[in-house]
C-alpha cells in the first residue's frame, strides 16, 4: 500500500490515548488543531489533567522530511537553537510521531528538537545538529504510560508560553489557540467551543476527576 494514512494513525493512538486514560480513571482530552497546525508545528493537543502536549504526526517515517519543506518550521528549530529557555519548553511538551510496519504497524514518538531541528532535514539552515537524536524515541504505550505519570508534557503555564512563542514566529498577532471538543458530559453530540488555552485549562480544573484514580488493570 502506498497511500498515506495519517489520519488512521492519529486515529488508532488517539482512540488508545483516551481508552488507557479511562483505565487509570484519568481525564484525558485531544484537541484538533485544525488549520492552526501550519503555525504550531502540531496537528493535536493532548492533555491529561492539566498536564498538555502537542503532537505532530507523519504516516511513515520518510515522510518526516517533509518538514523541511515548511518555512516556520525551519525557523522555528533556528530560534530553538539560539534559546535555550524555549528550547527547554520545547523539549518538555513538543513530539512528533509517526508509524512504522513491523509485525504490526506501530507508532513511534520523538520530541521535536532532536528528531527534525538537523541539517539532514533543513540542509540551508545553520543548526546545532547534523542528524537525529534517536536516543530519546520510544513506542506510542510508552509514551502514554510516561505521560498519564506526568514524565512527559508540561503543566499548562509552561505549555500556553510556548505555544503564543510559536503564535509570535508565525506573525499570527495576539488571538489564541482556538479549540473545539466534544463534550465528554452529554450523552448528545454537544461541541464545547474555546477562544483560547486559559478556557481550555479553566474546563479541565472545573471537570477535573473528584475521586482517587482507579489502578490501572493487570496483565
Amino acid at each position: 500500500m502506498r497511500r498515506k494514512h495519517e489520519q488512521s494513525i492519529i486515529d488508532a493512538f488517539s482512540n488508545y490515548f483516551l481508552k488507557v486514560g479511562r483505565q487509570r480513571g484519568r481525564q484525558t482530552n485531544r484537541f484538533s488543531l485544525d488549520g492552526q497546525d501550519s503555525v504550531l508545528g502540531g496537528d493535536y493537543i493532548f492533555t491529561a489533567n492539566t498536564n498538555f502536549a502537542l503532537v505532530e504526526f507523519k504516516y511513515e517515517k520518510r515522510d518526516l522530511k517533509a518538514e523541511g519543506d515548511k518555512r516556520l518550521r525551519k525557523l522555528l528549530c533556528e530560534k530553538l537553537d539560539a534559546d535555550k529557555v524555549r528550547l527547554s519548553q520545547s523539549l518538555q511538551c513538543h513530539f512528533i510521531a509517526w508509524s512504522q510496519k513491523e509485525m504490526a504497524r506501530n507508532i513511534y514518538f520523538n520530541k521535536y528538537h532532536p528528531e527534525i531541528c538537523t541539517r539532514e532535514i533543513f540542509p540551508q539552515a545553520e543548526l546545532h545538529q547534523k542528524q537525529s537524536d534517536p536516543s530519546s524515541r520510544i513506542r506510542a504505550e510508552q509514551m502514554v504510560s510516561s505521560f498519564l505519570n506526568a514524565e512527559l508534557g508540561t503543566n499548562f503555564r509552561t505549555f500556553r508560553q510556548y505555544t503564543q512563542w510559536l503564535l509570535s514566529i508565525g506573525e499570527t498577532g495576539e488571538g489564541g489557540v482556538e479549540l473545539m471538543l466534544d463534550n465528554p458530559d452529554s450523552n448528545d453530540l454537544e461541541i464545547l467551543e474555546f477562544s483560547n488555552l486559559d478556557l481550555v485549562n479553566d474546563w479541565l480544573v472545573q471537570n477535573g476527576p473528584s475521586s482517587t484514580p482507579s489502578p490501572s488493570p493487570g496483565p
